[in-house]
């Protein structure tokens, strides 16, 4: 998405960052893209975003360790939450996350990436890397950010044939 035709949806995409930062960050970054985020009551935030294409699990184990993700293998008894029961937050935090199509592996989640904290999490068929909260709120895209983008764009470059632009579907992400 270059630019929203609805004005409502523009006003609402361009209201922390201009066209203008959006587009030069963008000419600046080969692989990671602005998404904005649904809002609402979604919780989620705005981020910058990289997607890799993902083909087997050896094809992950192969892609993680050449960008410096260290997965972690998870017993098949590791405990798991059960849906309709409810939990307290200290037992729901005890609970480790599967990579749900490569179940033997822990979500890698938050980690330190070339000395980049970074959230990296697998779907099926790829591994995003996102950054946002860089100065203090999660909900947000800074500069610092921005430099954190330009560091790891590093580390996917050799990657650069399985990058999937735009990262997500529809029209949340600013693209060249």
């Amino acid at each position: 998405m270059r630019y929203p035709e609805d004005p409502k949806f523009a006003a609402y995409f361009f209201r922390r960052h201009s066209f203008a930062e959006l587009q030069e960050w963008t000419e600046a970054l080969r692989f990671f893209r602005f998404c904005r985020a649904y809002g609402g009551h979604a919780n989620d935030g705005d981020d910058l975003r990289a997607a890799l294409r993902v083909d087997s699990e050896d094809d992950l184990v192969t892609l993680a360790a050449g960008l410096g993700i260290a997965l972690r293998e998870l017993p098949a008894s590791a405990p798991q939450p059960q849906p309709g029961r409810s939990y307290s937050i200290e037992e729901f935090a005890a609970f480790r996350s599967r990579v749900e199509c490569y179940p033997r592996f822990e979500q890698p989640c938050f980690i330190d990436l070339g000395g980049v904290p970074c959230f990296v999490y697998v779907h099926r068929g790829r591994l995003e890397l996102s950054l946002s909260g860089a100065d203090g709120d999660p909900y947000e895209v800074s500069e610092r950010d921005f430099q954190h983008a330009l560091k790891l764009e590093a580390l996917i470059a050799p990657f650069a044939a399985r990058v999937i632009d735009p990262p997500l579907d529809g029209d949340r992400c600013f693209t060249r």
